[in-house]
């Protein structure tokens, strides 16, 4: 992606589980994060099935910059385009919960797949499995 200017502010990991994507991030992001999980991301474009979910949880501050918004509105629509229908975000700082769900809400606009706020993995399973998302 861009060329990195300042060290990584956060950190993810990407697995599977059930069939599920798993996103387990730690913020807040800059650009440079922003930019290796993009290139993770595209790295794992081909292994996934044809209709998959996500469930995405945040830790620490679930803030990024504003000029990360059209990209992650970008990114979003990519995994739309590669099958993604459906996202539960969980963000594990429940004091901040709200707010934080305000700042996703806004930052995804009119997002190009389904997505709602969930307190953990197994709400996250059960609202996935209603879509046919959850194996095993």
């Amino acid at each position: 992606m861009s060329t990195q200017r300042f060290r990584q502010h956060g950190s993810f990991n990407l697995r599977n589980e059930r069939g599920v994507f798993i996103l387990d991030a730690e913020g807040p992001w800059n650009r440079e994060t922003f930019d290796a999980y993009i290139d993770a991301l595209k790295a794992r474009a081909g292994v996934r099935p044809e209709r998959w979910g996500a469930y995405c949880v945040v830790r620490g501050e679930g803030l990024i910059p504003p000029e990360l918004i059209p990209l992650w509105r970008e990114s979003n629509a990519m995994l739309a385009g590669l099958g993604l229908v459906a996202v539960a975000y969980h963000f594990v700082d429940r004091q901040y919960a709200s707010f934080y769900e305000m700042v996703f809400r806004e930052a995804i606009g009119e997002a190009p797949f389904e997505f709602a706020y969930v307190d953990g993995w197994d709400s996250a399973c059960a609202w996935l499995g209603e879509r046919g998302l959850v194996s095993g």
